[in-house]
Order: C-alpha cells, then sequence, then structure tokens
C-alpha cells in the first residue's frame, strides 16, 4: 500500500459530516472544534454506524480508505504523519468496531481496538487535523480523538451513562 504524508493544514476550519454507510440519508453537520461535542446521530440502516465519505478522507488526508481485501466491510486507512510516525485505521461498518494503530519506526507504540462505534469524524482545522470515532456499549460511551496533524496525540474518553 502506498504510503502518503497528511497535507499542510487548509486555512479554513471545516468540520466533515458524516454519512450512512448506506448512503441512503444525509446526517446533519457536526459540531466545530471548541465546541462541546453533540451525540453521534440515531442509528440509521442495518449497523448505525456512519462514516464520512471517502472524499471527505481524501480532501483532508490525501488518501482515502480502502475496503479490506477479502472483507468488503473492513475499511482500512494508512496515514504516513511523517518519517517516523504511521497511523493504521480499521473500521468494520457492519459490526461496527474500530482499531488504530500508531508505529513510529515500525514499531507499535499504541493499539486501540473499541465494539460498539457508532460514527466517524473528521476535524480539519488551521493548526490540527483529528479522526474522532465515537462509541456506546454495555451502558458506556465515549470518544477516541486521534490527532492526526501536526502531530498524533490519542485521547481517549470513556463516560458512564
Amino acid at each position: 500500500m502506498a504510503r502518503t504524508a497528511a497535507p499542510d493544514p487548509h486555512g479554513t476550519t471545516p468540520v466533515h459530516d458524516a454519512a450512512p454507510v448506506n448512503h441512503a440519508e444525509e446526517v446533519g453537520p457536526l459540531p466545530r472544534r471548541g465546541r462541546a461535542p453533540e451525540p453521534p446521530p440515531a442509528p440509521r440502516g442495518s449497523s448505525g454506524f456512519h462514516v464520512p465519505e471517502a472524499a471527505c478522507f481524501r480532501e483532508v488526508f490525501g488518501v482515502a480508505p480502502v475496503p479490506e481485501e477479502g472483507c468488503e466491510h473492513v475499511e482500512v486507512l494508512e496515514l504516513v504523519v511523517d518519517e517516523h510516525d504511521v497511523l493504521c485505521f480499521s473500521y468494520d461498518v457492519i459490526f461496527g468496531s474500530f482499531m488504530v494503530r500508531w508505529l513510529r519506526d515500525d514499531d507499535e507504540i499504541l493499539s486501540v481496538y473499541r465494539e460498539g462505534a457508532r460514527g466517524i469524524r473528521i476535524e480539519d482545522g488551521v493548526r490540527e487535523k483529528y479522526i474522532v470515532v465515537h462509541f456506546e456499549l454495555g451502558g458506556h460511551e465515549g470518544s477516541l480523538s486521534i490527532r492526526v496533524y501536526p502531530d498524533v496525540s490519542v485521547s481517549d474518553r470513556l463516560m458512564d451513562t
């Protein structure tokens, strides 16, 4: 798989809307960075897992997710952040699971797996770019916020409901 470095930040702060995987309905705009996060939209379709269109990933990160070989409902996205750091994302649009691996010089720094994913949001700021995953499972909800640019950072929030 070809590796592409994350592009320089844009002069605007768009937040890319999530859309149902089946693309049957549009989801309203999500909050911009700096405002309190809103819960993900109610489930639509069979899985209730919402992800931005591939074009949104391509616009912000220069690459789009691709189906995993032999498993079309799992999508994979590999982002080269700099000469040392690589983020490998995968998510299952049917079972609502998400995994991120952070590699530095091919050594695994962090691996996080979550089930109960409800949606993925891309935040494209002037100085920072994020992928945020909302999840809910077994009376717990939370979010996993992965800063991709200018450097990698991961924040994992879990709250009881």
